[in-house]
């Protein structure tokens, strides 16, 4: 881009800074997504262990069900923060090549 004009320039920075603290905070909420469904996992885990102690095993299999929707949930959330953080890369050189 050709910025003839500072202010044009000045503006784009600005959308640039608001951008990055848009990712950022998005970052953040998936994040802690990612920790929630990662705790869950871990706990759902401990359960089934219980569960096939005690020779219940039709509760271990449900539980594992919840186990397998949770690793799902958290695969999905993982896609979220990889597709994020490769559109601001991308948008960082595309602004590179244009000169900014």
């Amino acid at each position: 881009m050709d910025y003839s004009n500072i202010d044009d320039l000045f503006t784009e920075e600005m959308n640039n800074h608001n951008n990055l603290i848009t990712m950022a905070g998005s970052l953040q909420k998936v994040l802690a997504t990612v920790s929630k469904y990662g705790l869950d996992i871990n706990d759902l885990f401990s359960t089934v262990l219980e569960y096939i102690q005690k020779k219940e095993y039709g509760n271990a299999a449900r539980t594992l069900a919840d186990v397998v929707y949770s690793i799902e949930q958290l695969a999905n959330e993982l896609k979220a923060i990889s597709n994020s953080i490769q559109q601001g890369v991308l948008k960082v050189y595309e602004q590179e090549s244009e000169g900014l």
